[in-house]
C-alpha cells in the first residue's frame, strides 16, 4: 500500500495522481547503449558499461516508483525518497500557488519543475514531475471548487 492510500482521511478521494517523468532512465540506458558499441573492442569495459547502466536503472525503478504526487479533493501529498523520506502534506485552502517551470526538452517529454507555495511564501520544489500542468491544473481546480462549496 502506498503511502498515501495509507493517509487518506476519512472520505478524501484522489483527484489527480502522477510520478516522476521516465526521462530519469535516460542516464542509465546510455551507458548500456555505450557499453554494447564498445563490446567489439574491449569485453570488459563494455560489460562494465552494461552493470553500470542496468544498476542506474534500477535504483531509478525505486526512486520512480517510491515517489508519488497526489491532489485529493482536500489537499496535496507529495513523498520522495527511499532512504530519505520527505513528505509535504498541504491542505488546498493553504496553498497561494504552484509554479510550473518547464524548459524545451521538458516540454517534448511532458516534463518539469512544480514548486507549491503555501501561505507564508514558503516553497517547496520538485524537479522532473510527469504531466507538470495536469498537476497544476488539478490544484487550481479543486481550489476553486473548495472556494466555491
Amino acid at each position: 500500500m502506498s503511502y498515501v492510500d495509507k493517509n487518506l482521511m476519512a472520505d478524501e478521494r484522489i483527484i489527480f495522481r502522477t510520478q516522476l517523468n521516465w526521462s530519469l532512465y535516460i542516464k542509465g540506458v546510455l551507458f548500456i547503449i555505450a557499453g554494447m558499441a564498445v563490446s567489439g573492442y574491449n569485453k570488459y569495459i563494455a560489460l562494465g558499461l552494461v552493470a553500470l547502466g542496468l544498476i542506474m536503472a534500477l535504483w531509478t525503478y525505486l526512486i520512480i516508483s517510491s515517489s508519488e504526487f497526489v491532489i485529493t479533493d482536500r489537499r496535496v501529498l507529495i513523498k520522495t525518497g527511499i532512504i530519505n523520506i520527505n513528505t509535504l502534506e498541504t491542505m488546498l485552502n493553504k496553498i497561494e500557488a504552484i509554479h510550473v517551470k518547464q524548459g524545451l526538452i521538458d516540454r517534448m517529454l511532458n516534463s518539469g519543475t512544480i514548486t507549491v507555495i503555501g501561505t507564508g511564501g514558503t516553497g517547496s520544489l520538485f524537479n522532473n514531475i510527469d504531466k507538470p500542468f495536469g498537476f497544476r491544473n488539478a490544484v487550481t481546480e479543486q481550489i476553486a471548487s473548495v472556494n466555491k462549496g
